[in-house]
């Protein structure tokens, strides 16, 4: 699906975490980590464990902001790194 949606010539409004992962060159568990650290908002007000949906006009800005992409990068990083090393340094 993801591979398709990057061919179609017009893009939904809406986009699941699968989606986005595939629009930001990402993985689908980092939209989560993401999402968690108020990088990425989803719309409206789902439920913790219910789907989330995006804007797609807003992840097409967000994939052409380097500084932004930085800030992704790094909160994905410093996630996974927490998960593996549990804060010591």
């Amino acid at each position: 699906m993801n591979e398709k949606l990057l061919t179609t010539e017009r893009l939904p409004a809406r986009v699941n975490a699968d989606q986005v992962a595939a629009l930001l060159g990402m993985q689908a568990s980092d939209i989560q980590i993401l999402a968690r650290s108020r990088l990425l908002k989803p719309l409206g007000n789902p439920a913790r464990n219910g789907s989330k949906y995006f804007a797609t006009c807003m992840i097409l800005r967000l994939a052409e902001d380097e500084r932004w992409l930085a800030r992704a990068s790094d909160a994905i990083v410093a996630h996974h790194h927490q998960r593996n090393h549990g804060g010591e340094e």
